[in-house]
């Protein structure tokens, strides 16, 4: 039986190259065949996505084998001719709302875009009256110290 097994292990390894260097030549195919705009819109989809196999990476930093294979049916879907936007919203239909990577600019969502604003805005104006507030007490202590 170990006899059998060590027979067998060259030929897997084989095997396992030989289908991996065809995953690679398909990748290498498809990304020959397209134009700078398709490759945009290919960028676009998986920079708009978050991977639904690696938690909290974006589509396009994932590595994992499954994360190559929905690119590379992205990347078919755009040679079809498919726009990026709906192949966002096939992806974000298939694996929910919580793939979008960033909010949509409506309802709850428009409180993530602003309230970074108005917290900056906040702060500013905390800063600008502290300062106003420091150049006063300066002052005073000044006319107090000059009438002495």
């Amino acid at each position: 039986m170990k006899h059998l097994g060590r027979l067998l292990l060259p030929f897997t390894l084989v095997a396992f190259s030989l289908l991996a260097a065809n995953l690679y030549a398909q990748q290498t195919l498809i990304d020959d065949k397209f134009t700078e705009q398709q490759h945009l819109a290919f960028e676009e989809v998986q920079g708009s996505v978050m991977s639904p196999y690696c938690p909290g990476r974006l589509l396009k930093d994932c590595p994992s084998t499954a994360a190559r294979d929905l690119k590379f049916d992205i990347k078919s879907r755009i040679l079809k001719g498919d726009s990026a936007g709906e192949i966002v919203e096939d992806l974000l239909k298939e694996f929910g709302e919580d793939m979008r990577a960033a909010p949509k600019v409506e309802g709850i969502g428009a409180l993530a875009w602003i309230a970074p604003g108005v917290f900056l805005l906040i702060g500013f104006i905390a800063i600008l009256l502290w300062v106003r507030s420091q150049q006063q007490s300066s002052s005073t202590e000044s006319e107090k110290a000059s009438a002495q």
